[in-house]
């Protein structure tokens, strides 16, 4: 996947993410349709819901904050793993 294609994909995963919080669809309660939240069944959408960020009550979806938070921290969790143990290579190899 090249650089354009993750910028793509991250900005149009904020902008489905955007849309549930512009409509107040963060709840099962008020969960709306596609349609109202004007957006489209998309590759994207499917992710969030595979990812449990999106959840859907027959034809209404809804945002979970909760879920969200989580799929960001664990995000930065392996990002600071992934680093330190870049850390640690770089220091045995100086080292050597």
């Amino acid at each position: 996947m090249g650089m354009r294609a993750i910028l793509t994909h991250h900005r149009r995963r904020r902008e489905i993410i955007a849309r549930f919080r512009q409509f107040a669809a963060c709840s099962l309660e008020l969960a709306r349709p596609l349609s109202e939240l004007e957006l489209r069944e998309s590759m994207h959408l499917r992710r969030l819901m595979r990812r449990q960020v999106v959840l859907q009550d027959e034809k209404r979806y809804y945002l979970d904050e909760q879920a969200l938070m989580q799929q960001r921290m664990n995000t930065v969790k392996w990002g600071m793993i992934l680093l330190f143990l870049l850390l640690g290579m770089v220091i045995l190899y100086m080292n050597k």
